[in-house]
């Protein structure tokens, strides 16, 4: 990888090294023929840092819908385990209602 000064260039009347995007060289005041090229540089780097940045937040927004999908299945499954002991619980409440109008009946 290219270093931070070499993105930049130097001056071409005194030889400073840039370490960041000049219109004119703060040593020696003269105009910088790259400035251009500089911006451009800088934007692309900008750019990279972003795309990385999303790329790291799609990632994590990602991850993140699982866990919760996971959780959320896990949630519906103890419903649903729950559910079916009401009902067997119902029924054999039902059993047993019957069972004692029967025997009062016959009684």
């Amino acid at each position: 990888m290219e270093d931070e000064s070499e993105k930049y260039g130097s001056c071409k009347k005194c030889g400073a090294l840039f370490y960041a995007p000049y219109l004119v060289c703060p040593f020696c005041d003269t105009p910088v023929e790259d400035f251009e090229k500089g911006l451009e540089l800088k934007r692309e780097a900008v750019q990279d840092r972003l795309k990385q940045q999303l790329a790291e937040q799609r990632r994590l927004t990602d991850s993140n819908r699982k866990l919760m999908q996971m959780s959320m299945d896990e949630i519906h499954k103890q419903d649903a385990r729950q559910a079916k002991h009401v009902g067997l619980f119902l029924l054999i409440l039902i059993a047993v209602i019957a069972a004692i109008v029967l025997l009062v009946i016959y009684l």
